[in-house]
């Protein structure tokens, strides 16, 4: 997740753009769920400094989460084919901006110019988020790419926040554990908010809605990572995560700097 400069909250892709102007990005945490290439980094996820950017159209395929609290846990993702993806967007009271949910992978791939310039964003302002200084749109619109495929097959579902000009000004990811034996379990990452938008709260309204959809589908055990000493670190903690480790030296910050990370959980029961 990228929150803040080089230490963010929100840290630590295929073709169908018609409907999204592109934006910029910041989030991420290491730890992966379906493959560790998929880690989720939550170093912009601060809710004292959210960042947003990308200018994507609203998709009509949108999602509120409804808090239910589900103790049992749900086994595989939702197929794609009964996933909806039309529900009107909730929008978030601090904010302002609707949080739109992101099922369908028509929809995720017009997305993507934006959410490239929203990762390319989070970069240049120093975020961990798997890259290091000098990334440019079309490396991260691959990224973003890469991921299309589990979003068409349900494992990962992907939040956005825009704004009435339908610029994607910040997002996060859902990733769910593919493995038969933890069906309970989902990860967070690519928390990101465009520098513009820092400290309006869309990290903690990010969180908010990916936790809800988690816990409505029975994946009550969520885990993340981020850099240690960030704002997002704060943010998390300040949600009720829990920190279970640190690991030393753990990544590189954007300047090629050997940093540490920390992992959170959280149980949603």
């Amino acid at each position: 997740m990228h929150i803040g400069p080089p230490s963010t909250l929100d840290a630590r892709d295929n073709q169908a753009r018609s409907r999204f102007h592109p934006a910029r990005v910041a989030t991420d945490t290491t730890a992966s769920l379906a493959s560790r290439d998929m880690t989720t980094d939550t170093t912009d996820t601060t809710d004292t400094t959210p960042t947003e950017t990308a200018t994507a159209r609203t998709p009509a395929a949108t999602e509120s989460p409804t808090p239910t609290e589900s103790r049992t846990p749900t086994p595989a993702a939702t197929p794609a084919a009964t996933r909806a993806t039309t529900a009107t967007p909730a929008t978030d009271a601090a904010t302002d901006l609707p949080i739109r949910r992101i099922d369908d992978v028509d929809t995720y791939e017009a997305a993507i110019p934006g959410l490239a310039e929203l990762l390319v964003d989070a970069v240049e302002d120093g975020a961990s988020v798997n890259f290091l200084a000098g990334l440019d749109a079309a490396t991260a619109a691959t990224w973003w790419r890469d991921r299309s495929a589990q979003v068409a097959d349900g494992t990962i579902t992907a939040f956005v926040a825009t704004n009435a000009a339908g610029t994607i000004l910040a997002c996060t990811l859902l990733l769910r554990s593919p493995n038969p034996n933890s069906p309970h379990r989902a990860e967070i990452g690519k928390v990101l908010v465009h520098r513009s938008r820092r400290r309006h709260g869309l990290a903690r309204s990010l969180m908010t809605a990916a936790e809800q959809a988690a816990r409505n589908e029975g994946r009550w055990l969520l885990i993340l990572d981020t850099q240690t000493g960030s704002d997002a670190e704060h943010l998390y903690r300040a949600l009720g995560w829990h920190a279970f480790g640190e690991v030393p030296d753990h990544s590189l910050l954007t300047d090629g700097t050997l940093s540490p990370t920390t992992f959170f959980w959280k149980d949603l029961r």
